[in-house]
């Protein structure tokens, strides 16, 4: 199904667990339709004036069931009366109004109702398979408990995908397992929040090992884990207790705080097992402080805070106090040091047991609905906090990717809640038994130090090496406890037994021990410095303000960045076994590739690159070539713009075969869909003149044969290059590809001082007309010998002028037609061949381009427009791309990379292929992933956890020494 009419159903179906208005019980549209109902057919014994006063209150709900789907417009319901049918679809009319035939506590006993359709939920779409939590695939239509029983219209695993980025899926499976009748929190034994999507025969194919090969770091963890630090007591303190942190606390984090408090008492409550009710349980056994919980939970049912900081500050103290708050334990979850410590031994999170223990209580006891009224609202909180980090996919792009990037990893205040933070990641990543090779991301610190009259370059160059050991030197940290705890420090004497048993865990698969990568991950940025006019081409290095981020200094910072790189990794033994890839992300939109052009080739630079070093024992250790990746071709304005960049990757970063390109979605993605959902395009001028000059240059240079007159895209390019520089006497395109390809070289010093010579004082220059200056700088005298006249140095300056960029980035509107549909695919596929010819490895990530590319529905993915052989047999098969499959951001796309693997498998079976083509294709893509990854050598975990002991020591002397 296409994912927004999934989209619009799914968001029907759980409005009641994820709308902040439902927060209010008075604006329950559900609950107040249901209600008015059922008031309406109890008026037989009414008088007219009653009638039409109660007919008149049903009216009134049904507007405000209008009023609510006009606020929603991001759910493009396609009307009113799509929207009221899917709502009695899953909260029927007739079976909803009869709650309130004995109406005692009234619009809280809708509650019952959206308990009851998550029990539905979980019985359509999970089963065990295995022991493990698994996916239900197949769909009974005469099955009445499966509310998604519709054959040919639902997809179970698409659903789950969709789901699992509109709400937290943790209730859904402990509602599961509630309902399927078990009892005692042991069933919960390493269940996580989620699930297995893989059946039997696709699991056989994971057990051989998997690569994560593109995952940011920072946004690893699942989710859960996420929540349960915002839900640890122990964090909240500085806010309280400092006022100016308080008031500049959004009202949305005040309200959250209301829930740790709930959660801690809830959870005492429910392990306590005691007889009363829960509200009689914390007048008695919080009786010193009871007026203020009470009060609380009052504001918690009601969807309001606490008006007054002084009343958070004496609850926080109380419970503080009462619970004997231990900081020394902040590595431990809140829950477990508290109220679980009996559960930690099962491997599961404490917020799994506590929607398992609630929901359990609920079925026991049907009639407490000021209690369920309280859990639900903490549900709904949750999933609003969920809907800040984790994307769904009504709106794309990369620019709104990143609102929720920044969210799920946010700056930590201190050393300590960083460490907790990966080390969360790690506990992530470890549920994935199957991955043998995990590649993580970080983003290294760039130095904007331009100005040597006050900076020494060593010192410039310590502080950066300083920064980028210390950065290493805590991911390593982190994983090295990780191992030692995952072998459990009670049941080993000496470090060979440790050795021993994490050896055993990695070689039965008990728990996932991967080889451990890192990948520096530079940013795409587009400062206000290249457009400001402070710093241009005209000035000389040392004229530069120290701390200017124009285009000229970010690009010799990347430099020095990769030089010192380079040389940690020659001069530390191990280091660049750890260290192994560069990668460069964010927004593609916002920086053309040439500018990091000069960073990979100086990676590759003879004069820095060693080939071995010797370690303090005198062996000779080989050190293997830093890794290339990049992201590009995921995010474009114009298909061509996407391909255009891929090129310019390939050609001018020094791609060689076993280098990847991240996403690189413009290669895969069906050009008439594209062409169709694009008929008119907004673009930068100078980006379309550039798309343009690269078409030509390759028509010219490179013999493509495209159905398209170079004279007439000579005159387009033209009649654009008009448009940003004005008069074009002696412009020739020429001139503009000659300047269009030199920019991605850095050595352009030579090109600004043969400008230079001809630069004035203000009170020399004739570059005057009657509009003010009028031919290329305001600064340049047009009496020399070239007057007017355009030159390819002088167009190679316009991409270092601030001017000049404001006139490159004048929106145009680009009409696209169905007649440029066989020159863009042609252009395609001359790229394709390239990718292929080169051995270039894609790295796809199903669910992120779902979200922020151009996919429709997760059962089209661009992989198989790169790569179908092994699945048409005996068909003629287009390309042969290398691929991989990859989980990209695990917490923002609530994903793995078993299931990113996952989706795709049933993506195809979907589609009707064989099942043993799918499976070897699969099977094809797993070993690609491995083979593809930066990591070159599998380890045991017993070699990782020495080495990076001993990286770790050899680290801590650098950094000592270079104090």
């Amino acid at each position: 199904m296409d994912k927004v009419r999934l989209y619009q159903i799914l968001s029907v179906l759980l409005i009641p667990y994820r709308d902040k208005e439902f927060l209010n019980p008075e604006k329950d549209i559900i609950a107040n339709m249901r209600y008015s109902f059922h008031k309406l057919k109890k008026r037989e014994d009414l008088s007219a004036v009653e009638r039409d006063l109660l007919t008149n209150n049903y009216q009134k709900s049904e507007k405000e069931l209008e009023l609510f789907l006009q606020r929603h417009t991001e759910w493009f319901i396609r009307d009113l009366d799509d929207f009221r049918l899917l709502l009695n679809l899953f909260y029927p009319e007739k079976c909803v109004s009869e709650l309130f035939e004995n109406d005692t506590v009234g619009l809280y006993k809708i509650d019952r109702v959206y308990l009851s359709n998550i029990y539905e939920v979980a019985k359509s779409l999970l089963t065990f398979r295995d022991g493990k939590t698994a996916i239900r695939t197949w769909i009974n239509e005469f099955d009445e408990s499966d509310i998604f029983r519709y054959p040919n219209v639902f997809d179970k695993v698409e659903i789950w995908n969709l789901l699992g980025r509109m709400l937290t899926t943790d209730i859904i499976i402990a509602a599961f397992f509630v309902e399927t009748g078990l009892e005692d929190v042991f069933y919960l034994e390493g269940q996580t929040g989620g699930i297995l999507l893989a059946d039997k025969t696709l699991e056989k194919i994971l057990q051989k090992g998997l690569a994560e090969t593109h995952m940011h770091f920072k946004a690893g963890a699942e989710y859960s884990f996420l929540w349960q630090e915002v839900m640890d007591l122990r964090k909240w303190e500085k806010a309280l207790l400092n006022e100016y942190d308080y008031d500049n606390t959004c009202q949305m984090k005040k309200s959250t705080f209301l829930l740790p408090v709930y959660r801690l008492v809830w959870a005492e409550y429910l392990e306590n097992e005691s007889e009363k009710s829960f509200f009689d349980y914390v007048n008695d056994e919080y009786s010193d402080f009871s007026e203020e919980l009470m009060e609380m939970f009052w504001c918690l049912l009601n969807g309001r805070t606490l008006k007054y900081r002084e009343k958070w500050v004496k609850l926080y103290n109380e419970i503080a106090w009462k619970w004997k708050i231990c900081y020394e334990q902040f590595d431990t979850e809140f829950l477990f040091t508290t109220v679980y410590e009996k559960y930690r031994k099962y491997h599961t999170c404490s917020e799994m047991i506590f929607l398992f223990k609630s929901l359990l209580y609920f079925k026991r006891h049907l009639g407490l609905e000021g209690e369920l009224r309280l859990f639900f609202q903490y549900i709904r909180y949750k999933n609003l906090y969920f809907g800040e980090c984790v994307q769904s996919n009504q709106i794309q792009g990369l620019s709104n990717f990143r609102i929720f990037y920044e969210k799920a990893s946010e700056k930590f205040h201190n050393e300590m809640e960083r460490r907790k933070h990966f080390d969360a990641i790690f506990k992530s990543i470890a549920h994935n038994v199957y991955l043998r090779k995990l590649e993580v991301r970080i983003s290294p610190e760039v130095k904007i130090y331009s100005d040597a009259r006050y900076y020494d370059y060593d010192d410039v160059r310590k502080e950066i090496r300083k920064g980028y050991l210390l950065r290493v030197r805590e991911v390593l940290n982190v994983y090295r406890q990780h191992l030692i705890d995952t072998a459990g420090i009670d049941t080993w004497e000496t470090s060979e037994e440790r050795d021993y048993i994490l050896d055993v865990l990695y070689k039965e698969k008990k728990a996932a021990l991967p080889v451990l990568g890192i990948v520096f991950h530079f940013i795409k940025s587009d400062f206000v410095d290249n457009r400001i006019g402070d710093t241009c081409w005209v000035q000389r290095k040392e004229e530069i303000n120290s701390y200017s981020k124009h285009i000229r200094v970010w690009r010799e910072a990347l430099v020095k960045c990769a030089r010192i790189l380079e040389e940690l990794r020659s001069e530390i033994p191990l280091f660049g076994e750890y260290v192994v890839g560069i990668d460069t992300a964010s927004e593609e939109n916002k920086t053309e590739p040439w500018i990091f052009a000069p960073l990979y080739a100086g990676i590759r630079n003879r004069k820095i690159t060693r080939p071995a070093l010797k370690d303090s024992r005198g062996n000779i250790l080989r050190i293997n070539n830093l890794g290339f990746t990049y992201h590009v071709g995921e995010e474009y304005r114009h298909l061509l713009s996407g391909l255009r960049h891929i090129d310019e990757v390939i050609e001018h970063f020094h791609y060689k075969a076993g280098d990847r390109l991240g996403h690189a979605i413009a290669l895969g993605i069906d050009v008439k869909l594209w062409i169709n959902a694009n008929e008119v395009v907004v673009i930068p001028v100078i980006e379309h003149m550039e798309n343009l000059i690269w078409i030509w240059g390759n028509m010219v240079y490179r013999n493509w044969g495209l159905e398209i007159s170079i004279p007439a895209l000579e005159g387009r390019i033209m009649d654009l290059a008009k448009k940003i520089y004005g008069e074009i006497n002696g412009l020739t395109v020429h001139m503009l590809y000659e300047a269009y390809t030199d920019k991605f070289r850095l050595d352009y010093e030579p090109r600004f001082e043969r400008v230079r010579k001809y630069i004035c004082e203000d009170d020399d220059i004739d570059n005057y007309g009657k509009h003010g200056w009028n031919h290329f700088c305001k600064f340049y005298n047009v009496k020399q010998p070239l007057g007017v006249t355009w030159t390819a140095d002088k167009v190679f300056c316009t991409y270092f002028c601030p001017l000049f960029y404001q006139n490159f980035m004048q929106p145009i509107l680009l009409h696209v037609n169905s007649k440029e549909y066989r020159f863009l695919h042609k252009v395609q596929k001359y790229l394709l061949q390239k990718v292929e010819e080169v051995g270039i490895y894609v790295e796809t990530n199903p669910t992120s381009n779902l979200a922020i590319g151009d996919s429709r529905t997760l059962y089209s993915p661009h992989i198989l427009n790169l790569n179908s052989k092994d699945l048409i047999n005996g068909k003629r098969v287009k390309h042969e791309v290398l691929v991989t499959i990859n989980s990209d951001d695990p917490v923002v796309f609530n994903t793995s990379s078993e299931n990113e693997l996952s989706y795709v498998y049933h993506a195809l079976t979907y589609r009707g292929y064989k099942k043993e083509s799918v499976l070897r294709w699969i099977d094809k893509v797993r070993r690609m992933g491995m083979d593809s990854s930066f990591i070159k050598n599998e380890k045991k975990p017993s070699q990782q956890l020495n080495e990076i002991t001993e990286l770790i020591e050899r680290i801590d002397e650098i950094v000592n020494l270079d104090k």
